[in-house]
C-alpha cells in the first residue's frame, strides 16, 4: 500500500529540492535566474529553430537579386553554443541552367575568443564536394562577368593610412571532394574539362604578416590525369614554396585550344612533370624559379596538318634535373634524353623549311582561344617581371644524349626531289652552354643511307668563340645526292661514294679548316639540261682527278674570319672546290704534267721542224711524260690535231721537191730491192721510202731496232756530193735504240746544195701536201704514245677541225 506512495516521493524528491534552492533564492535574484533561464531557452529556440529558417530565406532572396541567378538552399543548420553553422544542398544555377556553384554542406566553426582579440579566429572551415563553372563564351566574356562586376565596388579614394585590419586566422580549412569545370566556347571546336575529385588541407592559416601558411591539395581530371600541389606561403610580403607534380596529362585532350592556332596536329603525346618552386614579390626582392624539375614526354607524334606527314616522333623524351630562374634569364639542366627520335625536316617548293613554317602561327588562325587569353591574363605580372629584367640570358645542358634516332631529309625545291635517311643517330655531349668559359665536347655518330657512317667529335665554347671540330664519313652513298649532282653538275650519278676527313679550327674569331675528300669509283650518268649547272666540263675535271684505282683525292682548305659580315662557311667551301676544278679544267696538262714533276702547258702541243714529220728529243721527252699521265688517269681522252705553217712547211716542201729532181739511180738501191720495188722507188720521194720502209716492214718495236740497218739499205757514195747519208751518219749509233732510234731515223737528211739554185717559187707540189703533212705529224704523234704500251688506240683520236694551219705543231686536247 505505500510503495507507489513512496516511489513517487522519491521521484519529486530532486525537483523539490530544485523548487527549495530557487525559493530560498532573495527575489532579486530569482528574477535574474527567471529571465537567464528565458533567454538562454531564446536564444536556443533563436539558434536552433528560427534563425537557421531566417537565414535561409533571406540568403536565397539576396543571393538570387544580388547573383541574378535563381539560388537554392536545402537546409542552414546553426549551433549557437558551438557558434558553428552549417549549409547543405547550396545551388546556383547559371543564366543557361546549368550549375555555376554548387556544395553538399559548408560548414563553418568561428571561435567565440575571436571577440576579444584583434583577429577573426576560426577552428574548422569545411567544403564537402563544392562545385564551380568557368566558361569562357564565344564573345570572351566569363559566365560570371557580370557577378564580377556588380560585386566590384567603385575605387576608393587613395588614403595614407589604410587602418587597423583584422588578421583570419583558420586552424583548418579543408576541401573534400571538389570539382571544377571549364568550358571554353571560342575555340572552333569548344574545348571541356573537369578537374576533380579534388583533396586539399590548409592548416594554421593566418594573414599575420611573416605568418608561414602550409597547404596541400591533390586531384584528378574526368581523362585520369593527376595533379599535386603543396607547401608554404606568407601573404605579406608576398612569397610562396613548395612542389608541384602533374601525370598522365594527354596533349591530344587539349587539342581545341590550339589546333586552329598552329599548322601541325598532335596525334599522341603524355606529358608528366614534377618541380618545386620558389616565388617572392616584394618591394626589394623580384624571385621566381623552379628548381630540381623532371619533364617526361612519352610517345610524342606530331603530323603537318596540310601532308599528314609525321614531322617528330619520340618515345621518350626525359629532362632531370632542369632549374628555371626567370628573372635573372638563368636556365640549366643535368641531362636532356631523346629516345627513338624520328624527324622530317624538309624543304618545299618554295625554299622555305617546313620546321620554321611549323612554328608560325596558321595563316587563317582564329583569334587566340579564350583559355590561352585567360592563361596569359594569369602570367601577367610574371612577364612583366621579366620584360623587366636586365640579365643576360645564359644557360646550360650538363649532359645530352640522343639515342636510335633517325631524321628523314627532303628537298622539293631541287627539280628532281631529293630524299635522304640519316639512321641510328647517336649524340652524346657533355657541358653545353653559353657560358664564359665552358668548355663543350660532344660526339656524334650515325649511318648515312643504310651502309655509309658519320662520326663527329666536337671541343668548343660559345665565351669567348672557340671550336675544334674533326668529321670523319666513310662510304657514303652519293646516289641519293644525284639530282643535286644533274643540276649543279649537268650529270646525273650512276656510282659514287664519299669518305671524308674534316678538322675546322676556330682561335680568336679566325677559322682554319683542312678538308681532304676521296671519291670512290664516281661514274657520271646521263647529261641533264639544267640552267644551274655549271659550265666547267665537269667530266674532264673528272678524269683528270680519278687515278687508276678510280679514286679521287682532294684536299680543300678553308680559312675565314668570324668577323666578316659575308662570312658563310658552305659558300666558301664551294668556292673553294669551284676555285679547284677551274684552275684543273683550265690548265688541264699543267694538273697532269704536276703528277710526275712535268712542265704543265708545254705537253699540249708538239713542235716539228719545218717540212718535217719527225719527233724531235724534247717532244719525245714530252710524249714519254704525256703517256705516263694517260697511264695515271684511265679515263682521260686524248685528241691529236696536226698542224702546219703555211709559209715555212711550204717552202721546206718545195725544197724537197726540188731536191729530189736528181738522176733516178741515186735513189734505186737495187742490190737491195726487188725488181719491182726498184721500179716503184725510182718513181716515189726519197723521204717517203725512207719512212715506208722504216715503218711498213718492220712492226713494234723492231721499228725502232738500230737506225744503221736502215742506213745500210741505201747506196752509199762517200767520196761524191750524192751521197744519201745524213752528215751525222759517221756516227757510232749501231747500239741505238728506241725513241733514240726513231729520231735518228726520220731525222732530216742534208742534200746537196747545188739543187738549190732552181727559185722554190716554180716548184709545184700536190694541192693537199700541207693537209697531208698536218695528219703525218699527228700519226706520228699517235703512233710513238701506242709503241709505249701505255696508252689504248681507242682513247686517242685525231682532229677533224677544219684550221690546220697553226704552225708546225701537232695539238693534244684532252677530253
Amino acid at each position: 500500500m505505500h510503495g507507489p506512495g513512496l516511489n513517487g516521493s522519491q521521484t519529486k524528491g530532486p525537483e523539490l529540492m530544485k523548487l527549495s534552492v530557487l525559493n530560498s533564492l532573495p527575489p532579486r535574484c530569482k528574477k535574474l535566474a527567471v529571465w537567464t533561464a528565458a533567454v538562454v531557452l531564446l536564444y536556443t529556440v533563436l539558434g536552433f529553430l528560427l534563425l537557421p529558417l531566417i537565414e535561409r530565406m533571406l540568403a536565397v532572396n539576396q543571393l538570387s537579386k544580388l547573383l541574378d541567378r535563381p539560388v537554392t538552399i536545402q537546409n542552414v543548420r546553426i549551433n549557437p553554443f558551438t557558434f558553428s553553422a552549417t549549409i547543405r544542398g547550396l545551388l546556383i544555377q547559371d543564366k543557361d541552367g546549368a550549375t555555376l556553384v554548387s556544395w553538399d554542406e559548408a560548414c563553418v566553426n568561428f571561435q567565440l575568443a575571436s571577440l576579444f582579440t584583434h583577429a577573426w579566429v576560426f577552428k574548422e572551415i569545411s567544403l564537402s564536394h563544392p562545385f564551380v563553372r568557368v566558361q569562357i563564351n564565344k564573345d570572351y566574356k566569363l559566365n560570371f562577368s557580370d557577378i564580377v562586376a556588380r560585386l566590384s565596388p567603385p575605387s576608393p579614394p587613395k588614403s595614407s593610412d589604410p587602418g587597423p585590419r583584422h588578421p583570419w586566422r583558420i586552424n583548418r580549412l579543408r576541401l573534400t571532394g571538389a570539382k571544377a569545370s571549364f568550358t571554353d566556347l571560342t575555340p572552333r571546336m569548344s574545348f571541356q574539362r573537369t578537374i576533380g575529385p579534388l583533396e586539399m588541407t590548409l592548416l594554421d592559416f593566418k594573414t599575420d604578416p611573416g605568418n608561414k601558411n602550409r597547404y596541400a591539395f591533390t586531384g584528378i581530371t574526368d581523362g585520369g590525369e593527376r595533379f599535386s600541389w603543396k607547401g608554404f606561403f606568407y601573404l605579406e610580403p608576398l612569397r610562396s614554396e613548395g612542389e608541384f607534380s602533374l601525370d598522365g596529362i594527354s596533349l591530344i585532350k587539349y587539342a581545341p585550344l590550339y589546333q586552329d592556332w598552329v599548322r601541325f596536329e598532335i596525334k599522341d603525346g603524355v606529358l608528366h612533370l614534377h618541380s618545386t618552386y620558389r616565388y617572392e614579390r616584394s618591394a626589394a626582392t623580384n624571385l621566381l624559379m623552379v628548381t630540381n624539375t623532371t619533364f617526361a614526354l612519352e610517345s610524342l607524334k606530331v603530323v603537318e596538318k596540310e601532308t599528314g606527314q609525321t614531322v617528330v616522333e619520340a618515345a621518350n623524351f626525359v629532362v632531370t634535373g632542369a632549374s628555371v630562374d626567370a628573372l635573372a634569364r638563368q636556365a640549366e639542366a643535368e641531362s636532356v634524353t631523346v629516345t627513338g627520335g624520328r624527324f622530317l625536316l624538309r624543304r618545299n617548293q618554295d625554299t622555305s623549311l617546313n620546321a620554321i613554317e611549323l612554328a608560325k602561327p596558321a595563316e587563317a588562325a582564329p583569334n587566340t582561344p579564350g583559355g590561352i587569353l585567360l592563361l596569359l591574363r594569369a602570367m601577367t605580372n610574371v612577364m612583366a617581371m621579366l620584360l623587366n629584367s636586365t640579365n643576360l640570358s645564359n644557360g646550360g645542358i650538363r649532359e645530352l644524349n640522343l639515342t636510335h634516332c633517325a631524321l628523314h631529309l627532303e628537298d622539293l625545291a631541287n627539280p628532281q626531289p631529293v630524299r635522304l635517311d640519316l639512321e641510328g643517330i647517336t649524340v652524346h655531349a657533355n657541358n653545353i652552354s653559353n657560358r664564359a668559359g665552358t668548355n663543350m665536347s660532344a660526339e656524334v655518330s650515325l649511318r648515312w643511307d643504310t651502309n655509309g657512317t658519320a662520326r663527329a667529335d666536337v671541343r668548343a665554347r660559345f665565351s669567348p668563340p672557340s671550336a675544334e671540330v674533326k668529321l670523319v664519313f666513310d662510304d657514303l652513298n652519293l646516289l641519293p645526292l644525284s639530282p643535286y649532282s644533274g643540276r649543279y653538275l649537268g650529270y646525273r650519278l650512276l656510282k659514287g661514294k664519299l669518305s671524308a676527313q674534316l678538322s675546322y679550327q676556330i682561335t680568336e674569331r679566325k677559322l682554319k679548316s683542312e678538308n681532304r675528300l676521296t671519291l670512290n669509283q664516281l661514274i657520271l650518268g646521263q647529261k641533264t639540261e639544267s640552267p644551274d649547272a655549271t659550265r666547267l666540263p665537269v667530266r674532264l675535271a673528272i678524269a683528270l682527278l680519278k687515278d687508276r684505282d678510280g679514286r679521287i683525292a682532294l684536299e680543300l682548305p678553308v680559312n675565314g674570319s668570324l668577323d666578316d659580315p659575308q662570312f658563310d662557311l658552305g659558300r666558301l667551301a664551294y668556292r673553294e672546290i669551284e676555285t679547284a676544278l677551274t684552275r684543273i679544267v683550265t690548265s688541264p696538262f699543267s694538273a697532269l704534267g704536276a703528277l710526275f714533276g712535268g712542265k704543265g702547258e708545254e705537253l699540249s702541243f708538239q713542235d716539228f721542224q719545218p717540212g718535217s714529220t719527225n719527233l724531235l728529243p724534247a717532244a719525245i721527252a714530252k710524249l714519254d711524260l704525256l703517256a705516263q699521265g694517260l697511264y695515271a688517269r684511265p679515263e682521260l681522252q686524248l685528241e691529236l690535231e696536226g698542224n702546219v705553217d703555211p709559209l715555212t712547211d711550204l717552202q721546206a716542201l718545195r725544197r724537197e721537191k726540188l731536191n729530189q729532181q736528181s738522176p733516178a739511180q741515186e735513189w734505186n738501191v737495187a742490190g737491195n730491192l726487188s725488181p719491182a720495188e726498184a721500179n716503184a722507188a725510182a718513181t716515189e720521194d726519197p723521204p717517203a721510202r725512207l719512212s715506208r720502209k722504216a715503218f711498213s716492214f718492220e712492226k713494234g718495236t723492231s721499228a725502232l731496232g738500230p737506225p744503221m740497218a736502215y742506213w745500210s739499205l741505201f747506196e752509199t757514195k762517200s767520196n761524191t756530193k750524192s751521197s744519201l747519208l745524213p752528215r751525222n751518219s759517221g756516227r757510232a749509233f749501231a747500239d741505238d735504240k728506241g725513241a733514240t732510234a726513231l729520231m735518228l731515223i726520220l731525222a732530216p737528211a742534208e742534200f746537196p746544195g747545188e739543187w738549190d739554185a732552181q727559185p722554190l717559187e716554180t716548184v709545184e707540189i700536190a694541192p693537199d701536201a700541207l693537209r697531208t703533212l698536218a695528219v703525218e705529224r699527228a700519226q706520228t704523234v699517235k703512233a710513238y704514245l701506242l709503241q709505249t704500251g701505255k696508252v689504248e688506240a681507242q682513247r686517242i683520236t685525231e682532229s677533224s677541225r677544219g684550221d690546220s694551219s697553226k704552225g708546225s705543231r701537232v695539238y693534244a686536247r684532252l677530253q
